[in-house]
């Protein structure tokens, strides 16, 4: 029913996004074996790493990109996949997500960064880090309330973390400027 259709929409969503985020000189269609491919992806985010510590932002998250496109060609070998595979792939690809966010935050890409963590929170709902960065991303935006639900969530996974704490607080004062000023406008419209 609709509960279906719906996770057939995301799916498909995830997909074109998979699609999109390969580069486009990736003409790389071979079918590997998953210990080839994955070790593929392992070596690009290495390289990210690497590029990252040393603040090359642009070229580590291209880096994280080839990794990513490495690990959805394992698609095409899945059905011989071992259930580690699948708990491997996952989880790199939940790393590559989360680092390239932080590459796009530190970018000032804010819609990017968010789009990066929303695909992190797909793989694993309860994501601290990709929570943080979504909301450090929506504070950028102007996205006040779903930053502060960010931080909430985030909170209820790591509890007492100073810098969610802060940047939560900070939403909250911004949502009641904003409350504030609409109240004053109000006020001078129907006073």
């Amino acid at each position: 029913g609709e509960e279906e259709k719906r996770e057939r929409e995301e799916e498909e969503r995830r997909k074109k996004e998979e699609e999109e985020n390969r580069s486009s000189e990736d003409h790389d269609n071979r079918i590997l074996k998953f210990s080839e491919r994955f070790g593929m992806a392992e070596k690009n985010k290495g390289e990210g790493n690497e590029l990252f510590k040393d603040g090359n932002c642009k070229f580590a998250a291209e880096r994280y990109v080839k990794a990513l496109g490495h690990l959805a060609k394992l698609v095409h070998i899945e059905s011989t996949m071992k259930e580690e595979d699948f708990a491997q792939a996952k989880a790199l690809k939940l790393t590559c997500y989360n680092n390239l966010a932080q590459c796009f935050l530190k970018l000032e890409a804010w819609s990017k960064a968010a789009d990066n963590c929303s695909a992190a929170l797909e793989l694993d709902g309860a994501n601290a880090k990709a929570l943080f960065r979504r909301a450090q991303a929506l504070v950028e935006q102007k996205e006040l309330e779903k930053a502060a639900e960010d931080c909430r969530r985030c909170l209820e996974v790591n509890a007492g973390d100073k810098a969610v704490e802060k940047l939560l607080e900070k939403c909250e004062r911004g949502i009641k400027a904003a409350e504030a000023k609409q109240k004053k406008m109000y006020g001078k419209m129907f006073g």
